[in-house]
């Protein structure tokens, strides 16, 4: 749909509703095509996702296979295979345990969450061997958060301190410590492995009471989850009066014949900025699901989290 003719034109505006406007324009066959596209495109991505469901069978066929890559030490295909796990499999909101939490409601939410649990918690010692902390970190809360099995808890608690640790922060690192110890009373381990642990951890705390406090890193490292995030540009000189989100440089002019048209109401400089509009709405492209969050945009990098109800949504 290159161009629209002067028929058409004239019955769009005509139209007096929003609704109207909106069921005209979807009915143009221009519009049609491109929708039918569209709508191709998302099926391919809804037959690849086992069409955007959540599977706990699934889920943990995709755990396993990690788990024969990462013993074969294949590190970044290991960390695919999870990230697949943790997109498809269930997850609803898990409430920490309190007076006011029912016992059974918290049991049936860790029921189901068990595999969303166990490959973020897989995820994570894939992100602490390729020394990407801050993103192991981010896995191990959200493990914890969302129910994972207290008698496996003290393995979380020693990878972040170990992670913490590595960035320095021994005093996040030292409370990390004192939750391992405390969950070790909750694993069925033997006495003598349960004493192994609690010395290692001893020996962390350790080192941590002793260690010196580096100054936080100024420039960026492996750590960092910015991943691609886009600065929006401000509007070169001052604002236009009458139109917001266009500079004082930019005016629209009327012409009997040609309709409204914009013009320059002063020299413009190169690279000079002279709209900047926020969409009225805007829609991530069926070919981006699988890098871009579905809600802002912002590339996702390799470690993304799904949307609690289906498989493809960043």
């Amino acid at each position: 749909m290159t161009q629209l003719s002067p028929s058409t034109l004239r019955q769009f505006h005509q139209l007096s509703t929003d609704d109207d406007r909106f069921s005209y324009v979807r009915a143009l066959p221009g519009v049609r095509q491109a929708l039918a596209a569209a709508s191709s495109a998302l099926s391919k991505v809804d037959r690849s996702s086992g069409s955007g469901s959540r599977s706990s069978e699934e889920a943990a066929q995709r755990r396993q296979k990690g788990n024969e890559l990462y013993k074969a030490e294949r590190v970044r295909e290991a960390l695919a295979s999870y990230t697949a796990s943790v997109l498809v499999a269930p997850v609803i909101d898990c409430v920490d345990d309190d007076r006011n939490t029912e016992e059974s409601a918290t049991e049936d939410a860790e029921k189901t969450n068990l595999e969303f649990v166990l490959a973020l918690g897989n995820r994570s010692a894939c992100l602490l061997q390729m020394k990407r902390y801050a993103e192991c970190l981010s896995d191990l809360a959200l493990a914890l958060r969302y129910g994972y099995p207290r008698r496996l808890a003290y393995k979380l608690y020693d990878r972040q301190a170990r992670a913490l640790i590595e960035l320095g922060r021994y005093d996040e690192a030292m409370e990390a410590l004192r939750d391992l110890h405390d969950s070790l009373s909750l694993t069925t381990l033997e006495p003598d492995q349960r004493s192994s642990i609690a010395r290692n951890a001893e020996k962390k705390m350790d080192f941590c009471r002793s260690a010196v406090v580096q100054p936080p890193p100024t420039q960026n490292d492996s750590t960092s989850t910015d991943h691609g995030a886009v600065t929006v540009p401000q509007v070169s000189g001052t604002v236009n009066e009458r139109f917001r989100g266009a500079s004082d440089a930019f005016d629209v002019r009327y012409h009997q014949d040609k309709g409204r048209y914009g013009v320059a109401s002063r020299d413009v400089a190169v690279g000079e900025v002279l709209l900047v509009e926020t969409p009225y709405v805007s829609v991530l492209t069926a070919d981006a699901y699988e890098t871009r969050c579905y809600n802002c945009f912002t590339a996702v990098g390799d470690v993304p989290l799904g949307c609690h109800v289906c498989s493809r949504v960043r």
